[in-house]
């Protein structure tokens, strides 16, 4: 069985995949707000923020919801708890509290990691954008390379031309 042509990847165009989690929707209400991502729960997960660097670009995808934000890194992969979001005073520590993150006693133990973003789109869970047969991973960051899903998303999302 051949696939069809516009569902093939493509080259690479720069655009990451970044799973954000079944996380809650008033997280993703503080994701939004002050202008970043995490991901926790062990090294297997955390490592793969580091994939992302300043200035890229990618697609937040929420599990069983669909696309929910574009944005662009404005920093690197750190600790969640010592990460300032910008014209802010505080961390996401001071922010949000530990009720709203994960901090651990000993750096690098289950706890959350944080790269900052400046969102050009995002949207609510409700508004997620998705259609059957979209892109979707179990990975954390991976390359977004599907055709299909690539178009689809430049229709639904604002970005600059670079």
């Amino acid at each position: 069985m051949t696939r069809p042509k516009d569902t093939r990847s493509s080259n690479w165009t720069g655009n990451w995949y970044v799973g954000i989690g079944a996380i809650p929707e008033d997280k993703w209400e503080d994701r939004r707000k002050y202008g970043f991502i995490t991901a926790g729960g062990g090294h297997k997960y955390v490592n793969q923020l580091a994939k992302l660097a300043d200035g890229d670009y990618f697609y937040a995808y929420r599990p069983k919801k669909g696309y929910v934000g574009f944005g662009k890194v404005t920093s690197i992969s750190m600790r969640a708890a010592e990460y300032r979001p910008e014209n802010e005073t505080g961390s996401l520590a001071e922010l949000l509290g530990s009720s709203r993150i994960t901090v651990a006693q000993i750096p690098g133990e289950n706890e959350d990691y944080a790269v900052g973003v400046r969102w050009i789109c995002t949207f609510p869970f409700a508004e997620a954008k998705w259609f059957e047969g979209a892109f979707s991973s179990r990975l954390i960051v991976c390359t977004l390379t599907n055709v299909k899903t690539l178009e689809y998303l430049d229709r639904e999302f604002t970005k600059p031309r670079r």
